[in-house]
């Protein structure tokens, strides 16, 4: 009987230390947008069941946001279809946990080394294939495909912001977007010579 209370005793005591160790965790995390951009961040494990909660009520209700927008797509008359595929759910990876703040930060770092690294290499490899000797009709055929996926990008991003902006009316929260925004087209009158 008294082995029993101590064993007891000691696995709530076990159980009362590993929520505050559990407490004290940094976590790398990586997480994506409506579009699939990448944002890698440091959050606490109260800040990762947060952004968890929030991802599973934006899941939800991302159906429901995306045929409002092909709606509202439909009523603007654009001349493109609307590209659902190209609008995914936000996901949230975790990458590495560390003890410390600066653990983390270091591992941080690490991982956005390594992700630049990655890109970089993939550009190389683009721009090598793009310098070799082809046929002019290939190279031609390349620069038509670029520009065409250009154009489907420019097309998905105004769309994307119409199912976040559905969203938000929906879950009652920002939802961030990680990627570059499109610039303002140059006016080219202001290139002429007088």
């Amino acid at each position: 009987m008294r082995s029993a209370s101590i064993c007891t005793l000691s696995a709530l005591l076990l159980l009362c230390t590993a929520s505050t160790l559990f407490a004290d965790l940094f976590t790398v995390v990586r997480v994506t947008d409506l579009r699939g951009n990448e944002n890698y961040q440091v959050v606490t494990e109260a800040e990762k069941r947060k952004i968890e909660s929030e991802l599973s009520e934006e899941a939800k209700a991302l159906p429901k946001a995306v045929e409002t927008a092909k709606g509202e797509w439909a009523k603007a008359l654009n001349t493109e279809a609307f590209p659902t595929t190209r609008i995914k759910a936000r996901t949230m990876k975790t990458m590495n946990t560390a003890i410390s703040r600066d653990e983390a930060e270091k591992q941080l770092l690490q991982v956005k080394l390594r992700e630049e690294r990655s890109q970089a290499k993939e550009k190389e490899e683009e721009d090598r294939a793009l310098k070799t000797r082809r046929p002019l009709a290939a190279l031609a055929g390349q620069k038509l495909q670029v520009r065409e996926d250009r154009k489907e990008d420019q097309v998905a991003d105004r769309a994307e912001s119409l199912v976040r902006k559905q969203l938000v009316a929906a879950v009652g929260h920002a939802i961030p977007f990680y990627g570059a925004t499109a610039e303002a087209p140059k006016n080219p009158g202001h290139a002429r010579r007088k």
